[in-house]
């Protein structure tokens, strides 16, 4: 999410690109950060509710 915040996540190039299995597997883990409130979804728009924690994220992934 936070490495790819203007891609289509559903799409079959990002679910390739990043190794994912299916779309089901993206909106799973969607439903679970926004449990968690790590995450708010507003409409199309994903964001992390912590900036912090977001740039973090992006460090490890690095």
């Amino acid at each position: 999410i936070s490495k790819f915040q203007n891609k289509q996540m559903f799409s079959k190039d990002f679910i390739t690109e990043n190794d994912l299995s299916t779309p089901g597997s993206i909106q799973k883990s969607i439903t679970l950060l926004k449990k968690k409130n790590i995450i708010d979804v507003d409409g199309k728009e994903i964001r992390f509710n912590d900036v912090f924690f977001r740039e973090w994220i992006k460090k490890k992934m690095i």
